[in-house]
């Protein structure tokens, strides 16, 4: 249409001066302006605006102007309306379909969904949904394929710096927590916080798929996991009235069951009742809020009933109270009760030491551990160790009996049928039997036997029982008036002889302790003996189903060092020893609680005359034998052997089959090459002419997976085992991989290990045969050395060479190849690549080819030396 054309159309004011496509409407109804039209309405403009103007004054509710969308038949379908919020100076922004209001931003920015109303008056609450049926939000990632850790959705929050850049201070993330399928999406939530003084969000919370919750915690694997850190309290629950507790229950709990804290009290209550509680002064209080009495109050039981405590232990172990007055050392039981389930037996124990025990059978044993092991009839009660001086008091009045009844009966004389009693009064011992006196013995030692209690130990009556001679005494006991044998005493001996082929028995406790049979023999702990022998002992004093015991003692309790304490010789009959066995003591601090002795052996050679030591067992447990000893080791030295010379032999046959069934032989060195004295089980020295060390008549199994040797580092760094290091051009190891002309990687679990040699540049070690250094010289000397040889040892590392070897290098597949790369900072690292996309310069470099992948993901190659 044309300008001219354009002025004739009512009410359309078009400038004259405007061009030409001021206004278009084309042959299709399509309205441009400022352009030719394609669609229904099309402006152009730089930019282009489009501008709606009420006319009149509005009034609150009336719209500013309105975009309405109809069909074919008039219907409105959906508008956008400005409405007045406020008369003509504020309005709201209002988005309708199908007849109703979806969303409105109102004047202060608000976003509105689903209402027309604030649900928040707060212009901070810029977004507000509101829905019939509860709102919801819906984020849904558009992909089908969803892995492990893909993000289904994220909410972030922002914080504006003063300079306007806007910086990330918390959000909430969805991610997937497993590959998902069709209606299988395991997914999980965290949420994201900024720490105080630290920039960056870092997650605090997370729920697994399955409703794990880990605080502080990615890796939950309950269903509450919580990291605290070094913060001591990890959970604070604050009640504002008397009381909060946790409460607990599974699926057959009936009641609660609560654990809380009342003021300063832990409390346990069962179905609302409370049953157990720790007060605020530590006290243990079961089944009452009230302590006992003062010094025995911190643990306390209650019942209205019986009350008790039951120790319930494992069928052989034991149930024991111990009270304790510190915390090492017997100080934590200087007393104790204790209950053995195994024996059945209980015990009680002061100062650190069992005092009385009872036995399963109800024997009672005072300072003694086994009261079942003595007389049937006499062992209900037994007092004493069985060592040093022991006894029982009974402490009566100054007048009055200290009695010990006999009774086999609960009524009459039956109640003291035998008794032993001592009257203070008078001071004089008597012994009762039938109910009746027997025996006294007065003041002054006077012994009266008789019956009844007419007994005269006084006057004209007294009845002594002595014997004094002038020069001979002797007391006889014959048989049918013949006599069988007699005690004799003269000036010169104390005799007691048998007239008969009867045994000298002596028996201490109506036991046999000791006999001199008629052979001669003195037999200890037995009654007969086929041996030929001048001394047999059988048990010892304490048992006598146990080990026989002799002791040899020195005459002083104070022995010098080096001196003997007990000699045993085997001698002829004139005396001259061939050899003996001594125990002296071994240096050190002798005292009540220490005690250091040794055992020296000592044989005479042909053409001496006396023992010369050729083994000791010292006071530390080592044995020394041979040529050389005093050494604070196990050792066993040949007699100035020659190298090549047999000194030791261990050997499977006993007396014949030849040497070929020997299982181990050593040999003589005489080689002044020594091992590598870094720490190892086990050193082995060589033979001076052909410098071999073993010779094996089989194979040498070791359980390593390759062989390695020992390489000077470069520089002053670690390898871990596994890790690919380079070899520059100084034949040394190097981390820099611009440096490095090969690569290898470091040994895992080596089962041989070559160049070991870099200890000699230490020296050799402290304590060989010329150093004459004492022990403790020789002993600060080591330390020195170690520490030396430590140092040494940082300055190298083991490369594997051949075998099998773990490499640090994840993600990799059997068969392929592991190729050293740099890493950003310049240092090397391993890649795996396939065998058909290598370089030629690759494969020569690789250390190694894939043959497995280990438990934690790491390769194991077969190693390549580039």
């Amino acid at each position: 249409m044309s300008q001219t054309k354009a002025q004739l159309v009512e009410g359309l004011n078009i400038d004259t001066s405007a061009p030409a496509d001021a206004l278009v409407i084309n042959s299709s109804g399509n309205v441009g302006i400022g352009t030719s039209p394609d669609s229904t309405l099309e402006l152009a403009a730089g930019p282009p605006r489009l501008k709606l103007t009420r006319n009149t004054t509005a009034s609150t509710g009336n719209d500013f102007g309105r975009i309405v969308f109809e069909n074919s038949v008039g219907t409105i379908l959906s508008r956008i309306d400005c409405e007045s919020t406020s008369g003509n100076t504020q309005s709201a922004l209002t988005f309708s379909n199908g007849g109703s209001e979806r969303l409105r931003i109102d004047t202060s920015g608000r976003l509105l969904v689903g209402t027309s109303s604030l649900i928040d008056s707060s212009t901070a609450s810029t977004f507000q949904i509101a829905n019939v049926s509860g709102p919801r939000l819906a984020i849904g990632r558009n992909d089908t394929s969803v892995t492990d850790g893909n993000l289904m959705g994220a909410i972030d929050f922002y914080g504006n710096d003063s300079n306007g850049t806007y910086q990330q201070c918390a959000r909430i993330l969805a991610e997937a927590d497993a590959t998902h399928s069709t209606s299988d999406k395991p997914t999980r939530l965290t949420l994201h916080t900024t720490e105080f003084g630290v920039s960056g969000v870092q997650e605090r919370v997370r729920i697994t798929s399955n409703g794990l919750i880990g605080i502080n915690e990615n890796n939950p694997g309950h269903y509450i996991d919580m990291n605290i850190g070094s913060t001591d309290v990890g959970i604070k629950m604050t009640s504002s009235d008397a009381g909060a507790y946790i409460q607990f229950a599974d699926n057959a709990t009936s009641g609660e069951l609560s654990v809380g804290a009342e003021g300063s009290n832990l409390v346990a209550k069962v179905s609302g009742s409370e049953r157990l509680r720790i007060d605020s002064s530590g006290r243990l209080l079961v089944g009452t809020t009230t302590e006992g009495v003062s010094g025995g109050d911190q643990f306390t039981i209650s019942a209205t009933g019986h009350s008790g405590m039951t120790i319930r232990s494992g069928t052989s172990n034991r149930g024991a109270i111990y009270f304790s007055d510190g915390t090492s050392g017997n100080a934590e039981y200087r007393g104790y009760i204790e209950y053995d389930q195994t024996d059945d037996y209980m015990r009680f124990g002061t100062g650190g030491a069992q005092r009385v025990r009872i036995d399963s059978s109800g024997n009672v044993g005072i300072n003694n551990s086994s009261p079942g092991s003595y007389n049937s009839d006499g062992r209900n009660l037994v007092v004493g160790s069985g060592s040093g001086g022991q006894g029982l008091s009974i402490a009566s009045g100054t007048s009055n009996y200290g009695t010990i009844y006999f009774a086999d009966g609960t009524s009459g004389d039956a109640l003291y049928r035998g008794a032993v009693l001592y009257n203070h009064g008078s001071d004089f011992m008597r012994l009762d039997t039938a109910a009746g006196e027997r025996m006294r013995i007065d003041s002054s030692g006077n012994v009266g036997i008789g019956s009844g209690s007419n007994i005269q130990l006084t006057a004209s009556g007294r009845k002594t029982l002595a014997l004094n001679g002038n020069s001979e005494n002797a007391i006889s006991f014959s048989h049918s008036d013949t006599l069988a044998a007699f005690f004799y005493t003269s000036s010169t001996e104390f005799r007691m002889q048998s007239e008969i082929s009867v045994p000298l028995v002596f028996r201490p406790n109506n036991s046999e302790g000791m006999r001199l049979d008629t052979s001669g023999r003195l037999l200890v702990g037995k009654s007969s003996s086929s041996k030929n022998a001048r001394i047999v002992a059988e048990g010892n004093s304490d048992n006598a189903a146990s080990s026989a015991e002799v002791y040899l003692q020195r005459g002083t309790d104070t022995p010098p060092d080096g001196s003997d304490l007990a000699t045993i010789h085997f001698a002829d009959n004139t005396g001259a020893a061939g050899a003996d066995i001594r125990g002296r003591r071994d240096g050190g601090t002798w005292s009540g609680s220490s005690k250091p002795g040794r055992l020296v052996f000592s044989t005479t050679a042909n053409g001496a005359s006396s023992p010369t030591e050729r083994m000791r067992i010292r006071s530390d447990g080592f044995v020394n034998a041979g040529g050389y000893l005093g050494t604070a080791y196990h050792r066993f030295n040949g007699i100035n052997a020659s190298g090549g010379d047999n000194i030791f032999v261990v050997s499977g046959y006993q007396n014949s089959g030849g040497t070929n069934q020997d299982s181990i032989v050593v040999f003589a060195s005489a080689d002044s090459a020594v091992p590598s004295s870094a720490t190892s089980i086990l050193r082995v020295y060589r033979h001076a002419s052909n410098q071999r060390s073993i010779n094996a008549a089989g194979s040498i199994n070791a359980s390593g997976n390759d062989y390695a040797e020992y390489m000077t580092k470069a520089g002053n760094f670690t390898l871990a085992k596994g890790d690919v290091c380079g070899i520059n051009s100084e034949g040394k190891l190097t981390n820099v991989f611009a440096d490095a002309i090969s690569f290898v990687v470091k040994s895992t679990d080596p089962s041989y290990v070559g160049g070991d040699s870099w200890h000699k540049t230490v020296g050799a070690e402290p304590g060989g045969y010329d150093d004459d250094r004492t022990e403790e010289e020789i002993a600060a000397a080591k330390v020195v050395y170690e520490e030396a040889l430590e140092a040494a040892r940082q300055l190298v590392d083991r490369i594997a060479f051949s075998g099998q070897v773990p490499v640090n290098v994840t993600g990799a597949a059997p068969g392929q190849y592991i190729v050293p790369v740099t890493t950003a900072d310049g240092g090397i690292t391993g890649g795996a690549k396939n065998e058909a996309d290598l370089t030629l310069a690759e494969y020569m470099q690789a250390v190694g080819k894939v043959i497995a992948i280990e438990d934690d993901g790491r390769a194991k190659i077969i190693v390549k030396v580039a």
